[in-house]
């Protein structure tokens, strides 16, 4: 990840940027709990592809709607998987 991050310029964020990403984490967090998520693992799993998304979308270099294969590509989920995470991701308001 740190190669795509490179790419798409993400360690260059400000210190701003970077509570910005803490706050989603947060909120991400707590739509796990109104999802019943609970394992420790699985929350820990897709709050990385959760923010990951975010961080994506800010640049503006891809088209969202490609979100499942980017999931599918970077985290190597199987599609069925990438898909639900990518549909959490996206009825969440942002």
């Amino acid at each position: 990840m740190a190669y795509l991050d490179a790419l798409l310029g993400f360690e260059t964020r400000t210190e701003k940027q970077k509570e910005q990403t803490k706050e989603r984490s947060r909120e991400y967090k707590n739509k796990l709990d109104e999802l019943g998520i609970t394992d420790t693992r699985e929350r820990l799993e897709r709050v990385r592809a959760y923010l990951f998304l975010t961080r994506v979308r800010e640049t503006g270099l891809i088209n969202m709607w490609h979100g499942t294969e980017i999931l599918v590509q970077e985290y190597k989920l199987p599609r069925r998987e990438a898909r639900q995470i990518f549909t959490e991701w996206i009825s969440f308001s942002h």
